[in-house]
């Protein structure tokens, strides 16, 4: 299969279900990198390590410097591209935050999740299926993957809610 062309600021993907699925795959790794930036070792010492906890990103400033990357990221079409710079600043992949979510130590000091945990392992995994279906060009699982999207739940609401967050970063 050969890679998606680039596409110019302001163009579109040709294809509408392409188009569908950046805008999901675009949004959930700008979600999923904000909520990774609350990381601490006590969280995941594994991953913790392989991060740079110093960096601002994890130091109150992770939804601000997600939505920067997400806006210059805006215009990409390939997966690896979109995900390479939140790689850069947070020394993880989205690998690495998947299994930080789903084996890590999320819950708060009443046993419940405030941040990270099952909801978001099952984000990271729906993110990793949304990669792979752009990858392999699989058009036809768009529709009922982005549904499925839709309805998921994060800590503390729906998880779309928190695409409209992109917009304060511009």
């Amino acid at each position: 299969m050969s890679k998606p062309k680039q596409v110019k600021k302001g163009e579109q993907p040709e294809n509408p279900q392409h188009e569908l699925a950046l805008f999901f795959y675009r949004k959930l790794l700008f979600a999923l990198y904000a909520e990774i930036g609350a990381l601490q070792p006590h969280h995941h010492e594994e991953i913790a390590r392989k991060a740079d906890l110093t960096h601002g990103f994890f130091q109150r400033e992770r939804e601000k410097q997600a939505g920067q990357i997400y806006h210059r990221t805006v215009h990409l079409t390939d997966p690896a591209a979109i995900e390479e710079p939140y790689r850069e600043r947070t020394g993880l992949s989205l690998e690495d935050v998947h299994q930080a979510f789903a084996e890590g130590n999320w819950k708060n000091k009443f046993q419940a999740y405030s941040i990270g945990g099952p909801r978001w392992a099952g984000i990271a995994e729906k993110t990793l299926e949304l990669r792979d279906v752009i990858q392999r060009g699989d058009w036809d699982r768009v529709q009922t993957l982005t549904l499925e999207i839709k309805g998921m739940k994060h800590n503390q609401g729906y998880l779309v809610d928190l695409f409209d967050r992109t917009e304060r970063y511009q």
